[in-house]
């Protein structure tokens, strides 16, 4: 609570606040020691919002314009060959060819284009 500033209204929220942060951070650690991914989860700012308080406050995003997200479901084309294609490569670091910036927090207002 220190580290984020973080104050409560009262001793109840406090302590809802410390049950979310608490299974947060053993989804943290689950996460983690699966291994089969390329980054890390870690405690921040964020550790005592549940998912759906953090969906709501920080993307914009409404409930009722979630499923617009999704395209229309449309017929795949048929699959695309070459003689000699290679596949893709394993990874690409985009911070190695300039094509992204350093993570930002925008703040609760959703806003993708500051």
């Amino acid at each position: 609570m220190a580290k984020y500033n973080r104050t409560y209204r009262d001793e109840g929220e406090k302590w809802r606040r410390f049950e979310i942060f608490k299974e947060n951070v053993d989804f943290i650690d689950a996460f983690n020691q699966g291994g089969a991914q390329s980054y890390a989860l870690a405690v921040n700012q964020f550790a005592d919002l549940t998912n759906k308080e953090f969906v709501a406050t920080y993307t914009g995003a409404k409930p009722s314009n979630i499923s617009r997200l999704s395209p229309p479901s449309a017929p795949s084309p048929p699959p695309m060959r070459y003689a000699n294609a290679r596949g893709p490569p394993r990874s690409v670091d985009w911070r190695d060819r300039g094509a992204v910036t350093d993570v930002k927090d925008q703040g609760p207002c959703g806003n993708y284009c500051r």
